[in-house]
């Protein structure tokens, strides 16, 4: 598995197995950070809403792993689809099995990055220590140093998983490598524009400071 990290090239050209196994074994590796920081969060707050929504918290940190793995596996097939049509237009051969295989084995990157943010925010919460207030949780969310750090290891992981996945799209469909870079570079930069977006609008709760006071 350390090859495709290392040597992509090389672990590609001699991939003999595709299947749809792969894709849902990374979803379910970069489901478990996801959950484990709903969960957390959740359980950690959880005392700040009234008793009747309560419940419906613990029932959603409950099954966040689920959720999350539902929500990677589209995600990959869809960065997945967009790849394949891409390297399609460029010449590109092959089945779509194999490029959702290849994308989920370049995910591997960006999986290991999540775990070193997950490292990270449990820093931050065991320094947080727990919400009493919704102003402590919302500070907790938009706090400058680990939204900038999450961005750093996002960009990262899709720039590590770009290289590694180009260079199997361009053995499995074929085609050049600039073309394969091209396809799977579209894709990741919508995708990291997405991700980007989503942890700074988490910045816009902190016009919601004092609003439970009002």
């Amino acid at each position: 598995m350390m090859e495709v990290l290392i040597s992509p090239g090389k672990f590609f050209e001699n991939l003999e197995n595709f299947g749809y196994r792969v894709v849902a074994g990374v979803a379910l590796l970069s489901a478990i950070p996801s959950a484990m920081i709903q969960y957390l969060v959740v359980s950690s707050m959880i005392s700040i809403f009234p008793p009747d929504v309560r419940p419906f918290l613990q029932l959603f940190s409950i099954f966040g792993l689920i959720f999350s793995f539902i929500t990677v596996f589209v995600v990959i097939l869809i960065v997945a689809g967009l790849i394949h049509l891409i390297s399609g237009i460029f010449g590109g051969e092959g089945e779509f099995v194999k490029t959702a295989t290849v994308t989920g084995y370049g995910m591997i990157p960006a999986v290991i990055l999540s775990y070193v943010q997950l490292i990270i925010f449990l820093y931050y919460f065991n320094q947080a220590g727990g919400f009493e207030t919704l102003d402590q949780f919302i500070a907790f969310l938009t706090n400058q140093t680990r939204l900038i750090s999450g961005v750093i290891f996002s960009v990262a992981g899709s720039f590590w998983s770009v290289a590694v996945m180009s260079a199997g799209i361009s053995r499995i469909r074929k085609i050049q490598y600039s073309k394969a870079l091209i396809s799977c570079l579209i894709p990741f930069m919508l995708y990291l524009a997405y991700t980007v977006y989503g942890i700074f609008s988490v910045t816009s709760l902190g016009k919601m400071q004092g609003f439970s006071a009002l």
